[in-house]
């Protein structure tokens, strides 16, 4: 399709707020086909970074949409493209055919489902689906909906703006620490994080939570700023940041659940400030390096990598230690398993 393609239907102009939109049926194809996202390469255009999907989701939207069903509330999308503008006239709109001219703000698990479902069954991209389309927004004001739409319907990370939308992040300082501020949360939050209800997060009953919020967010900031760790692997979006941070300690939680230590408070030396300090030093300095050379993060990877040994580091250990002496034996002793792996010297090329 060209610029010379164009579709014309029935719309109603509406007010959103102060932000002029129009209303209207499309099909399912033409939607998909002008849209843009990241997973489609087109990294350059301006918010087209999308968020990570859950497969899990987009295969019940697949399975819900193959058995006959179409969805009745409206994607909500802003068009982009300055160089095939949309007509609005009375009471139609006339919209260019150009590929990725279009953001999806909201529905992009719904569309991404329908995509798949299109592949099974073309009939499918004939289905009228319900827009509401905006025009040219700019970055701020689609960020604002965006945050606002997924506020309303469960509390969306502040810090992922940063990625949908393209903000500069130069042009807030507080970036790092709004990341990982989101870190904290997921990892205190979530049922499948290891360290799920044991942060010390503000409203935390006395004596509840073993690591404090304050500890993680120190370690944290300085590794999520652009020139951090985390960036120079290329680790750039809160769901690639977070995903590394939950798989490594799920890899320790899988060595220390064989000995059944993992949620003793009294033995576990990673449910302590220290041992919080410390794995994310091994994890910054030795493991994402390892794991980058491989490609890969996933949990058995970095348990493969961690090699831990058969001697388990408890809080016994480092009892009589202060506080800094503690993050040093906790970091030489992940270091000494990590490095089992490496050849003698009389094993290496020259």
């Amino acid at each position: 399709m060209d610029s010379n393609n164009f579709i014309s239907m029935p719309m109603l102009p509406i007010k959103m707020g102060e932000i002029d939109a129009f209303v209207f049926m499309m099909k399912v194809k033409d939607l998909d086909y002008i849209q843009y996202v990241a997973r489609r390469g087109l990294d350059n255009e301006k918010g087209a970074v999308q968020r990570m999907l859950s497969v899990v989701r987009l295969k019940s939207i697949e399975e819900y949409v193959l058995s006959g069903n179409i969805f009745y509330t409206p994607f909500l999308i802003n068009w982009t493209n300055e160089d095939a503008s949309i007509v609005p006239e009375n009471n139609a709109i006339k919209i260019p055919l150009v590929a990725a001219s279009a953001q999806i703000l909201d529905g992009q698990h719904r569309m991404a489902g329908l995509e798949r479902a299109m592949k099974k069954d073309e009939t499918i991209g004939e289905k009228d689906i319900l827009v509401i389309m905006t025009n040219n927004l700019e970055t701020e004001a689609a960020a604002k909906i965006f945050l606002n739409i997924n506020t309303e319907q469960r509390p969306v990370q502040k810090s992922l703006i940063y990625d949908l939308f393209g903000i500069i992040k130069q042009n807030d300082p507080d970036m790092p620490i709004v990341r990982a501020n989101d870190i904290v949360y997921y990892l205190n939050d979530e049922k499948e994080s290891p360290y799920y209800k044991l942060i010390k997060i503000p409203g935390t009953p006395r004596g509840a939570g073993c690591v404090d919020m304050s500890t993680i967010v120190s370690v944290l900031k300085d590794r999520l700023t652009e020139n951090g760790v985390f960036a120079r692997y290329r680790l750039m979006s809160l769901e690639s940041q977070r995903a590394t941070i939950l798989n490594y300690f799920k890899a320790l939680k899988k060595w220390y659940d064989e000995e059944g230590i993992w949620t003793n408070k009294s033995r576990n030396p990673f449910l302590m400030n220290a041992g919080f300090y410390a794995a994310i030093d091994v994890l910054c300095n030795l493991v994402i390096p390892k794991c980058a050379e491989r490609s890969d993060f996933k949990v058995d990877t970095i348990y493969d990598i961690l090699n831990l040994n058969d001697y388990i580091l408890t809080r016994y250990d480092i009892k009589n230690y202060d506080g800094k002496t503690q993050r040093k034996v906790i970091y030489e002793y992940l270091e000494t398993c990590i490095n089992k792996v490496l050849p003698e010297e009389n094993e290496y090329a020259f």
